[in-house]
């Protein structure tokens, strides 16, 4: 009752209040109320309720569940992917043959050409003609004029675990033996020194790439060569080399197992012989981290008019010792070889039509040195061996010969201390240093002196490419003093004496610049002997002095 009657009269306050502000124009009431105030507090109502804390655990539930198996059908195709494509560099366009002539002082015709076929998965073929001769005359020599020929075809063919090759070869190599007295021999002519060596030979070669490390290859090479010369002297030899390898389960141990069977048969108008030589090399190759060993053995047999039996170590092992920078090696080995008419008219084109051909046989031989990579640009090697070899041949003149221009080979038993060293640079394709240097120490059994092997020898080489434009080289060779065996005639009888004859060491300076025209042509002019020097690499056979030759090649 007590609220009703409150809202009412704030209600009607409300209402009288409105009304005198709307008639305040017309209306003037002044109304002034007194009342007293009288403030008044209500009671409070405490609450009594004590917190409480309730620390009962509530059971955990037992759950059960179970599976329905009921197998529900879907279906998925499976998009095929398109396979990634790479893209690569395009191919540099390749050209089939090469052509280069030359022309040079002492009337020195050159030319050159190889072809070969483009890219291919199936086969390779190449071909190779070469001819280089000379008809100039030396001061106070014989007619010294030459010519070297060489005609090869050459070819594989890849299946897909193995490998066919073969080459067919023919050599003609002619020279004029000019190494004679011309005030005591005036009547010589061109053909009475003339000789000619023709060579016709082929090789035919099956090897194998299976991928599989545990799995045996082989290699098998067949040769085969007619060597004749123009005094009816001829040599055949008809070789099989075959080889086989594979790993161990351990994948670091290399098995190899080298076999070799060559026949000779020489023919001159003083003998006819016939040779054949057996070699069998099995060993084991174990590369470990850092070290690797090589051990095995070689064991020759030579079925002639006397069977001999030799057996020789080969041992080598080597040792990282810091990242390929510094490896030490050592290791023994030796072998047989057959001093044959094509090594040695190689080696020395003068010799006789009927020269002494024995078997060479390094008994044994010790070495040690070290190797390595300085840099990514600077690698070397630095060696040093002591050789045992029995029948080691060395060049003589040949007394019997009418002009005293030919030579014959004497053998000895010599002990041979050999250094060698080699140092090599190379940055890029721009620029390569090459280095090689050798010191060998000949302990001889019967003879004076180690006929035409010199104590010394080095060779500079570089080349340096500027912008692909221009090629310079330069080629440095010494070859250090020599002795030659010199005959002096008795003056009571058929005999000879023999002394020692010094020749002088041998430098010389050679130096070739190219200038590529186009990627296609190019000209060079080589300079040799630029020193002008006469030297003499077989006794009274003096050299060609300073000599240029100019041409160009050409890619097509």
């Amino acid at each position: 009752m007590r609220k009703i009657f409150f809202w009412t009269l704030i209600f009607s306050s409300l209402c009288n209040a409105t009304f005198a502000q709307k008639g305040a124009d017309s209306l003037n009431y002044n109304i002034i109320s007194h009342s007293e105030f009288i403030p008044t507090i209500t009671n409070a109502k405490k609450i009594n309720d004590s917190p409480a804390l309730n620390d009962s655990v509530p059971p955990i539930p037992k759950l059960h569940y179970g599976i329905l198996q009921r197998q529900i059908p879907t279906s998925f195709s499976v998009a095929p992917i398109m396979p990634a494509n790479m893209v690569g560099e395009p191919l540099t366009k390749l050209y089939s043959s090469i052509l280069t002539l030359g022309l040079g002082t002492y009337t020195t015709p050159y030319g050159e050409y190889f072809f070969h076929n483009l890219r291919s998965k199936d086969y390779a073929i190449g071909i190779h003609l070469k001819h280089l001769s000379s008809s100039g005359d030396l001061s106070n020599s014989g007619y010294s004029a030459y010519s070297d020929n060489v005609a090869e075809v050459y070819g594989q063919y890849f299946f897909a675990h193995e490998t066919v090759s073969g080459q067919l070869d023919y050599n003609r190599n002619v020279v004029h033996q000019y190494g004679y007295d011309v005030a005591q021999f005036e009547n010589v002519t061109n053909n009475d020194t003339k000789q000619r060596f023709q060579k016709l030979g082929a090789e035919f070669g099956f090897e194998s790439h299976l991928k599989d490390s545990s799995s045996v290859n082989h290699n098998i090479q067949l040769n085969y060569y007619n060597l004749m010369d123009l005094f009816h002297t001829t040599e055949n030899e008809a070789g099989v080399n075959v080889s086989f390898f594979s790993f161990l389960k351990q994948q670091n141990v290399k098995v190899e197992v080298n076999a070799k069977i060559n026949y000779y048969g020489d023919k001159s108008d003083s003998a006819t012989t016939n040779h054949t030589i057996v070699n069998f090399s099995p060993q084991l190759i174990t590369v470990g981290h850092p070290w690797t060993l090589a051990l095995g053995m070689t064991g020759a047999a030579d079925f002639t008019n006397q069977n001999q039996f030799y057996a020789y170590p080969k041992v080598c092992f080597d040792y990282d010792i810091y990242e390929h920078i510094i490896i030490p090696y050592a290791g023994a080995d030796g072998n047989l070889q057959r001093n044959n008419f094509l090594s040695f008219s190689q080696e020395n084109p003068f010799i006789s039509s009927t020269i002494d051909m024995q078997n060479t046989d390094t008994k044994l031989r010790l070495y040690g040195g070290l190797k390595g990579n300085i840099s990514s640009n600077i690698s070397y090697n630095a060696r040093v061996s002591q050789s045992k070899i029995n029948n080691m041949p060395f060049f003589v003149t040949d007394v019997t010969s009418p002009y005293f221009n030919t030579f014959n080979a004497v053998y000895d038993n010599v002990t041979v201390l050999n250094v060698h060293g080699e140092l090599e640079y190379q940055h890029s394709e721009k620029l390569r240093l090459f280095f090689k240097a050798d010191y060998n120490k000949y302990s001889m059994t019967n003879e004076l002196e180690p006929w035409y092997m010199p104590q010394i020898q080095f060779n500079v080489a570089a080349n340096y490419n500027i912008q692909d434009k221009i090629v310079v080289k330069l080629d440095v060779f010494y070859i250090g003093q020599q002795y030659a065996m010199s005959y002096f005639p008795s003056p009571f009888a058929q005999t000879y004496s023999i002394s020692a004859k010094t020749l002088k060491g041998i430098t010389d300076f050679n130096v070739g610049l190219e200038y590529r025209y186009t990627k296609r042509m190019s000209a060079f002019v080589n300079f040799n002997n630029i020193a002008n020097i006469r030297y003499y690499r077989w006794d009274n056979y003096p050299m060609q002095r300073f000599n240029v030759m100019v041409g160009i090649s050409y890619v097509f």
